[in-house]
């Protein structure tokens, strides 16, 4: 599997052989490339995801933090969840 995800690129364009209405009619006529070919390739960029125990380890930091500032347990880790999960989603 770390083999696998070392090959894939990050970055792909996507070839589409639409008709001169602009529409395509099946994906037979779809392929990909790392390099752009034509004007009218698409750009597809490969989401980074964050796994579950980076997630937690940000968590934890964050909420740490936030106990030490405001010398509450209180709300600190649900505070920082939705900080951390806020940043992840404006990267995507």
């Amino acid at each position: 599997m770390y083999y696998m995800k070392k090959q894939i690129p990050d970055k792909i364009y996507l070839q589409v052989d639409a008709g001169e209405d602009g529409e395509i009619s099946d994906s037979s006529g779809v392929t990909w490339c790392v390099d752009r070919i034509n004007d009218s390739d698409i750009e597809y960029v490969r989401a980074k995801m964050m796994t579950i125990s980076e997630f937690v380890k940000q968590v934890e930091a964050r909420a740490e933090e936030k106990m030490l500032i405001t010398h509450k347990l209180e709300g600190a880790h649900y505070a920082a969840m939705k900080e951390v999960e806020k940043e992840y989603e404006e990267r995507l």
